[in-house]
């Protein structure tokens, strides 16, 4: 491995030293050979700029730190941390914490101890959105500044404090440049390969316009493109679709610039297309599927270098960032900008109302005819707080909530196998999680996976339902209120029903007293309102206001068998291995689909570069993470597992198992963020398969290297090997894992269980 140096330099009249070096990270796009940084230190001492030197090398030398996760790391192993600024400045994404470091340090929640924290959940267009403006007591005519349309859901994080102060204050963090370009170029790159595969336009602008996990979507920013086939223009068809395209835009003009932009992409993607084919000799027609993706994907790494597909990241960008300051302007706002012109982020304080929903609107808004001036697919997070509250409730000092608002679910559990990590945050995070969804259409069977991740994670008493859309529920066999209910919650039991073993009756029971039936949310709820709706809210509300209610523990001794364990990890490992293995197209499974080219490289994408955790429903961390937890709550259900004559109620196990389970949940996370990201050789494996594997043969080699990821992460057991590595991750999970939270549990809740 070539060894790069770091040299330090002193231009004429200046007094500090800048510090020169080749950036391992950072390829110039053009020539493909590493980009030359220069850095001023503002230090005059040579001594000390020495001891930077040093460090730095070790950085750029040492490939383990080469991911903007390693950061951290790197700090606490003694680097020099202006020799770890200086290295992670231009490649550094932020991560969940440091982005709650930046909302804390302005608008703070840590201290509002009474305050409950609602994390408001459900399919899109269940009535969410809806729900939330009532609780927050917004005016649902004047003040519909929300998304709420059921195919445009919201995809930014949002956090609203309730305050009986009479200010409003807001706080909005921007995703990083860095991080918005590389979406920005999986765009382009989606175009190209839709161009070069002769998919169809409409096809070509939604790739264009969209990623595949709906992450970023650019239609939002820069308004839409007409997805009419141009060959169609003349033709009689036209005077209709024009005719009913007024209706179906609702007001969404196209951006013309854009368009001109696509079809100058899909131009010259097919010229060069057409030449490479030419120089590679090859007839496109005869050649196998494995044979042709290989060629499209080492087109497109090398079209993605040519100074005309720069030119076009430069000028998206460029857009992009115009509409930023052109939808902010020049208001009473703390604009937080980078040297880039990029805004970090933008907090405004002592705020009234109207001015602070402005603010709100512009930056946590989807609807379709304010796009080409929306810019929330680059807002990582909203705080905002103020005095939201309804207008029926009568002790206002009373009304004391934080209420968490995320993008609807039907994507990620429609594909995922496990709930994202993300997801998972904010669930743990929570003094309660409220389930909403549309009791008109029923409850979808893909709900399961939420609530399966709620009991083996012990969040299952923090779980609420609200059943919206109540008076929609229609029909002759439907005689009353009580008929409605027993459809509602029939329906919502078919689902659970999906669920495995005492999971099932654990969640219904506690949900018995947590079922809320809404209707006619869309109109103002106030004293005057029809008793059923203002009584269920109320009634929610309280709920959601009230203590958490401790079961009784079981106080006699309860032990569990540490010999048991590595009997079911053993089969947990299998288990995740085998699907993975599947996934990346090593064994068939009949039950899983291999992953497409693109996806595979834009799942280490966002492991190697976007210090983000899962990808259009693939989530190695999210995975691993519930194969352990369903092992560790096998082994949490059965107590005295050998003692035949050994009761405990379901009650009791249920209570005690959730207090368990919610403990172990966030041990086990980090656990699976530490083996799949940092541990070992997985940083540099994660660099490789993106940044390394490219030409013909990349997906297969990087299926390679995820595959070992995984085998470190997860050691499957071997008859035939001594088995090291998973017997050190059986002790370490028994040593580090269950020891620790049962005795945790012991001390703080005076139970009596015993480990052996």
């Amino acid at each position: 491995m070539i060894e790069y140096k770091v040299s330090k330099s002193k231009n004429k009249g200046r007094k500090s030293w800048s510090i020169n070096f080749y950036h391992p990270m950072i390829i110039d796009e053009k020539t493909g050979n590493l980009e030359r940084i220069r850095r001023g230190t503002g230090i005059e001492e040579e001594e000390k700029v020495d001891l930077i030197i040093e460090d730095l090398q070790k950085l750029i030398n040492d490939i383990s730190y080469h991911n903007s996760a390693k950061r951290e790391v790197a700090i606490k192993q003694g680097i020099n941390e202006k020799a770890v600024e200086i290295f992670y400045r231009d490649i550094y994404i932020n991560n969940s914490h440091e982005y709650e470091r930046i909302r804390e340090g302005y608008i703070p929640i840590d201290h509002l101890k009474a305050h409950k924290r609602i994390d408001i959940e459900g399919f899109s267009g269940a009535g969410k959105t809806t729900l939330l403006e009532q609780l927050l007591g917004l005016d649902l005519q004047g003040e519909k500044i929300l998304a709420t349309s059921t195919n445009k859901t919201t995809i930014s994080n949002k956090e609203f404090i309730v305050s009986n102060e009479k200010d409003y204050s807001i706080v909005c963090i921007f995703k990083e440049k860095a991080k918005i370009e590389k979406y920005v170029k999986e765009l382009i790159e989606g175009a190209i390969l839709e161009t070069i595969k002769n998919s169809t336009y409409d096809v070509i602008v939604r790739s264009f316009l969209e990623t595949n996990d709906r992450e970023f979507r650019l239609n939002y920013i820069l308004g839409n493109i007409s997805t009419k086939d141009k060959s169609m223009e003349s033709s009689g068809y036209m005077s209709k679709i024009t005719k009913y395209e007024k209706f179906e835009e609702d007001g969404t003009e196209n951006n013309e610039e854009l368009e001109v932009l696509l079809t100058d992409i899909i131009s010259y993607s097919e010229g060069e297309w057409r030449e490479y084919l030419k120089n590679e000799d090859v007839n496109i027609d005869k050649l196998s599927k494995k044979r042709r993706m290989g060629l499209e994907i080492k087109f497109i790494e090398k079209i993605m270098k040519r100074d005309w597909c720069l030119e076009f990241v430069e000028k998206i960008m460029s857009l992009i960032n115009t509409v930023i300051h052109r939808v902010l302007g020049d208001n009473l706002i703390y604009k937080e900008v980078n040297k880039n012109g990029w805004i970090d982020f933008i907090f405004a304080e002592k705020l009234d109302r109207k001015s602070c929903l402005k603010i709100l609107e512009s930056v946590a808004s989807n609807k379709k005819n304010l796009f080409g001036q929306i810019i929330t697919p680059i807002v990582e997070s909203i705080r905002t707080k103020g005095p939201f509250i309804p207008r029926f409730i009568e002790k206002k000092d009373d009304y004391k909530f934080i209420f968490f608002d995320g993008r609807g679910l039907d994507h990620i559990l429609k594909e995922a196998f496990s709930i994202p990590p993300e997801i998972d945050e904010k669930l743990r995070k929570a003094d309660k999680i409220l389930w909403v969804n549309d009791a008109s259409k029923g409850m979808k069977y893909d709900a399961e996976k939420f609530f399966n991740h709620i009991e083996i994670s012990g969040y299952t008493s923090k779980l609420y339902m609200a059943f919206t859309h109540f008076d929609k529920i229609q029909g002759d066999n439907f005689y009353g209120i009580e008929s409605k209910v027993h459809h509602i919650v029939g329906n919502m039991n078919q689902v659970l029903e999906l669920l495995e073993g005492s999971k099932v009756e654990n969640i219904k029971r506690n949900l018995n007293d947590k079922l809320f039936f809404l209707e006619n949310l869309h109109k103002e709820v106030n004293k005057d309102s029809d008793s059923m709706i203002i009584e269920e809210v109320k009634d929610l509300i309280h709920k959601l206001k009230s203590p958490k209610q401790q079961g009784t523990l079981y106080s006699e001794p309860l032990k569990y068998y540490e010999y048991l364990f590595p009997i079911d990890l053993i089969e947990s490992t299998k288990k995740y291995n085998e699907r993975w293995d599947a996934l990346l197209g090593f064994i068939e499974d009949q039950s899983i689909k291999a992953l497409p080219a693109q996806n595979v490289k834009a799942l280490s994408r966002r492991y190697a570069e976007l210090n983000s955790l899962s990808y259009d429903g693939l989530s190695p961390v999210g995975d691993m993470q519930k194969y352990l937890l369903e092992c560790i709550y096998k082994l949490v259900t059965k107590p005295n597992y050998f003692q035949k004559d050994f009761f405990i109620s379901e009650e009791n196990k249920s209570e005690l198992v959730k207090i368990i389970m919610e403990k172990m949940s966030e041990k086990i996370y980090d656990v699976c963020k530490e083996r799949i990201l940092t541990l070992n050789r997985q940083t540099e494996l994660w660099y490789r398969a993106y940044h390394l594997r490219r030409g013909e043969g990349a997906t297969e080699l990087r299926a390679e290297d995820i595959k070992e990821i995984n085998r470190f992460a997860m050691p499957s057991y071997n008859i035939s090997d001594e088995n090291i590595e998973i017997k050190r991750f059986t002790n370490h999970l028994i040593k580090e894992v269950l020891q620790v939270v049962f005795e945790e549990v012991n001390r703080k809740y005076n139970t009596n269980i015993i480990f052996e």
